[in-house]
């Protein structure tokens, strides 16, 4: 079979390239396809079991490439080639949207999917999470006050509140980031706050930070914004664009920030850094200070782009909000020169190319939003499909993973939608999420 989108190159000393037939349990492999073309998290990757081979097999590849062993690089699998992927293909995965917005379809598109969770599941776990995160905001407003006042036994709560998380973290590997519908716009520097922290300390844990690292950079996220207190509120929820006297107002919180966390002795220095720093970058065009590359350490760099993502999903006007997807794409084309690309490649791997949040048309027609991750495909997720047939609290629920006939066409913005799917499919007005042992749900 002839493939267009491979072209074969002179293999490299390290490797060799093999007929899919001649494919082994423990051979260390690279497909020479895009990585959004096969459903692997990486084109590069040791074989472990039959499945792998029967997937690579149903590729229909002419060839592939198998890493010879006697090298370093086999044993690393090329950790900076991998991650690079993931900002390269979600660029590419970005061309699927911009063509011409047609109407989108209200039709129903029933069909026997071999794995469909029940919606009433789902929104059980999404009341028990919401829930829980209703009570969180509480509890943040109570701490923000608390430091606020200078109290060293607000810091201390705080601290307990991070280490509980950070355990669930790191002895929950199967934790799932659930999508929350926050409502009130005048707490919105508190969902703000919570999104950055848990956000921040995902990538933390995937870029492998210590406990004590995570301690940190917990604690430097959830107040990563609290000199905003010091900030009109006229500026803070103004749907207009800022005058140049309000962003320079604006610009002054991470300092503001940092001189109140600074009054309290118990306040780690190294989430005070957070707080006064996560808006620098990496070009030196950041404030305050205009730091460059070295001089801004990693736990800042993550709640950089973490900030990013929310606000850009959540600015102060609704009707400018990216689509996750989009601020993702957004991210990688026009930010690389300013914030770290291998924290943003974690970043999309942690999220997947299509995160929580994002509405999406499948090939055969049918529109849905992403509610959950595919633990083995960052391009195959959990869909809600919009099905007119059944209520709401009915819809179907997919796993693209196990729908091999089904992919995700391109993303599309609630403005997209004809009432009635809106309305179906309910999207949060504000981007926002709650992660969850899923052993506990």
């Amino acid at each position: 079979m002839w493939l267009p989108f491979i072209k074969k190159k002179s293999a490299p000393e390290n490797k060799r390239s093999i007929h899919p037939s001649e494919l082994k349990i423990g051979m260390v492999i690279e497909l020479p396809v895009s990585w959004l073309r096969h459903p692997f998290w990486k084109s590069r990757f040791r074989i472990r079991d039959a499945s792998q081979i029967e997937k690579i097999m149903a590729l229909n590849l002419p060839f592939l490439y198998q890493i010879m062993e006697d090298t370093n690089d086999a044993g690393k699998l090329a950790e900076g080639q991998e991650l690079t992927e993931y900002t390269q293909e979600i660029e590419e995965a970005d061309t699927k949207t911009q063509e011409p917005t047609e109407t989108v379809s209200t039709k129903s598109y029933r069909k026997a999917y071999k794995t469909k969770i029940p919606a009433t599941i789902h929104h059980r776990k999404i009341q028990a999470t919401q829930k829980k995160y209703d009570q969180t905001v509480t509890e943040v407003k109570r701490l923000i006050k608390g430091v606020l006042a200078f109290s060293e036994d607000a810091v201390g709560e705080t601290e307990a509140i991070m280490k509980s998380m950070i355990e669930v973290l790191l002895q929950n590997p199967t934790s799932s980031l659930f999508l929350i519908n926050a409502k009130k716009k005048s707490e919105v520097l508190f969902h703000h706050a919570i999104n950055v922290c848990i956000l921040s300390l995902l990538i933390g844990k995937e870029f492998g930070l210590s406990a004590e690292e995570l301690l940190f950079l917990g604690m430097g996220s959830i107040f990563h914004d609290i000199g905003k207190i010091r900030i009109p509120k006229a500026i803070l929820l103004k749907d207009k664009p800022l005058s140049k006297t309000e962003k320079e107002f604006l610009k002054l919180h991470p300092q503001y920030g940092a001189e109140i966390a600074q009054r309290i002795k118990t306040f780690p220095e190294a989430s005070i850094n957070i707080i006064y720093s996560h808006h620098e970058m990496l070009d030196g065009s950041g404030y305050p200070k205009g730091l460059k590359e070295d001089q801004i350490p990693t736990i800042v760099r993550i709640v950089t782009i973490a900030n990013l993502y929310d606000n850009y999903c959540n600015p102060r006007n609704p009707e400018k909000a990216l689509t996750p997807h989009k601020a993702l794409v957004h991210m990688s084309k026009k930010l690389a020169s300013k914030i770290d690309v291998k924290i943003l490649a974690q970043f999309i791997k942690l999220l997947g190319i299509y995160p929580p949040g994002t509405i999406v048309q499948l090939n055969n027609g049918a529109v849905g939003i992403v509610v959950g991750k595919s633990p083995a495909s960052p391009t195959e997720p959990l869909v809600m499909l919009y099905d007119p047939d059944e209520p709401p609290s009915r819809a179907p629920i997919i796993s693209l993973w196990d729908e091999p006939d089904l992919k995700i066409e391109k993303s599309l913005r609630p403005a997209d939608l004809p009432d009635d799917i809106l309305t179906y499919l309910n999207p949060p007005l504000r981007i926002t999420y709650m992660i969850e042992p899923i052993d506990r749900m």
